[in-house]
């Protein structure tokens, strides 16, 4: 129970958005699945409805991690690009300071 609260504020604090196929988004509406699906395997009474609750559970942590992983390699793409820009404008100061 605490990964799973783990999980749910992790997926809480993950960048919101409208589109679905920003990871952000996916990773809320992982999230907000996660809740229900908690309620489900609570309220559980056969082994059949705990198995179901289970699998679904086990299913919306894999979207939730993959969203996760999919924001952390956009990210990281960005930091690439905006360190590429730095280091450019870096070299352009470099010369306009060996002009004057």
């Amino acid at each position: 129970m605490h990964i799973l609260r783990a999980l749910l504020i992790a997926f809480a604090f993950a960048t919101p958005a409208v589109a679905q196929d920003n990871p952000g988004a996916t990773a809320q509406a992982a999230a907000d699945r996660l809740r229900a699906v908690s309620s489900q395997l609570q309220t559980a009474k056969s082994a059949h409805d705990r198995v179901k609750a289970l699998k679904s559970t086990v299913q919306t942590f894999e979207t939730g991690l993959d969203a996760m992983r999919k924001g952390l390699h956009l990210e990281s793409t960005r930091e690439s690009v905006l360190s590429r820009q730095l280091a450019a404008q870096d070299g352009e100061r470099a010369e306009l300071l060996g002009v004057l």
